[in-house]
């Protein structure tokens, strides 16, 4: 499993967790990701292998949009390519906007915007500590939260919106992802 999760902060993470045939941690590995619109190269460090073997990180300080992932050890080599969803604005509600309970209704639509209209391959809308998750098959630009789900005073709702790539040859379920997530906070009344 490849997870690349970035969104409007200074900082994006990758974890590369990496597991051998027999589904153990897999230590030793040559890990590698570039940019594949600047060339720019990043060698992901595996954590400690006592605690954490088979868990390779590193950090960006931008959004890299589209990555080559190259995985390797002794002769086994696994790679792929894939684009990341565009970036994207949550439109409505709007940061720090009161809502009134009696005004929603029975949901709460949330909706977003992409700086290039680009569709994500899944989408997902949740409240904080994932009290509520709709996870969406479409990226149609917006979502709805059941409104009895809303805490009253402040709530956060982030929008995570995904592209993943499926390897042929990897294990069952042998991932590359990268997402996008914007998270803003609203006043419940």
């Amino acid at each position: 499993l490849v997870s690349y999760v970035a969104g409007a902060t200074d900082t994006n993470h990758v974890e590369i967790k990496i597991l051998d045939d027999a589904g153990r941690p897999l230590s030793g590995a040559t890990v590698k990701l570039t940019d594949d619109a600047t060339g720019d190269s990043f060698i992901p460090t595996e954590q400690d292998i006592g605690t954490a073997p088979g868990l390779y990180t590193t950090s960006f300080n931008t959004y890299r949009r589209r990555l080559e992932l190259s995985i390797s050890k002794e002769n086994h080599t696994l790679f792929g390519k894939l684009e990341g969803p565009s970036p994207h604005t949550i439109d409505n509600p709007s940061f720090g906007q009161s809502i009134k309970r009696a005004d929603l209704g029975d949901t709460m639509t949330v909706s977003w915007n992409t700086t290039d209209g680009m569709m994500a391959d899944l989408v997902t809308v949740n409240l904080d500590e994932n009290r509520f998750v709709n996870t969406l098959s479409k990226d149609e630009g917006e979502g709805e939260i059941p409104s009895q789900k809303l805490n009253s005073g402040t709530e956060g709702i982030t929008i995570k919106r995904r592209n993943r790539l499926f390897f042929a040859e990897g294990l069952n379920d042998s991932t590359f992802e990268m997402a996008y997530s914007v998270r803003l906070t609203v006043q419940i009344q």
